[in-house]
C-alpha cells in the first residue's frame, strides 16, 4: 500500500513489481484466471506510459456517493 497526497505517479520499477507480485500469486494459487491490477488513491493516477498496465483505477469520490 502506498499513499500519495497528488496524483500517484506509476513508474516503471512499480509496474515490474506489480508484475512480480501478480506471477507470484498465480504461483501459490495456481490459478489460470486474469488477475486484475486495480489502484484506490484518493486523487487517481497520472496518465504517463506505465498508466496503461494499471486495469482499473478507484478515486475518493467512487467510494462516496452524496
Amino acid at each position: 500500500m502506498i499513499f500519495a497526497k497528488d496524483k500517484y505517479t506509476v513508474s516503471k520499477a512499480y509496474t515490474e513489481e506489480l508484475a512480480h507480485k501478480q506471477d507470484a500469486l498465480r504461483l501459490q494459487t495456481g490459478t489460470t484466471r486474469a488477475i486484475h491490477t486495480v489502484m484506490v488513491t484518493p486523487e487517481g493516477l497520472s496518465h504517463n506510459a506505465e498508466w496503461g498496465e494499471i486495469q482499473a483505477e478507484v478515486v475518493l469520490d467512487d467510494l462516496f456517493v452524496f
